[in-house]
């Protein structure tokens, strides 16, 4: 991805996420928690492509997606935790880039997805 497409990237996803009323976060400049990983399947970020944040302390989870309309994504999430999300948006790219670190650590059955993958 060159340098205009990256900035349109992000240019779409800050738009989604004013048009839904979301955060954007941007994951190069954000500290992911390693502590949530181990309450988030990696499989589960693989299937419905998203990344835990953080979890708060009401005891929702915050996660990062592409596409905050996902509702019902977002509901079954939501019920396969059993935690309560609050949904953020980064770039489709950003979040790809750190699912295939999770989908390697995974597939290298090293030390799962609280290894390596969360230290990005």
């Amino acid at each position: 991805m060159n340098a205009d497409d990256a900035a349109d990237d992000l240019g779409k996803a800050q738009d989604l996420a004013l048009r839904y009323r979301c955060e954007f976060i941007n994951l190069h400049n954000f500290q992911l928690q390693s502590e949530v990983f181990k309450k988030v399947p990696a499989d589960l970020m693989l299937r419905y492509n998203f990344v835990p944040l953080e979890e708060m302390q009401d005891g929702r989870i915050a996660i990062a997606v592409a596409d905050p309309s996902q509702l019902m994504s977002f509901d079954e999430i939501s019920l396969l935790l059993g935690k309560r999300i609050v949904a953020k948006v980064a770039t489709m790219a950003q979040i790809n880039e750190f699912l295939n670190r999770v989908d390697s650590a995974s597939a290298d059955d090293s030390s799962g997805p609280n290894g390596p993958a969360a230290q990005v």
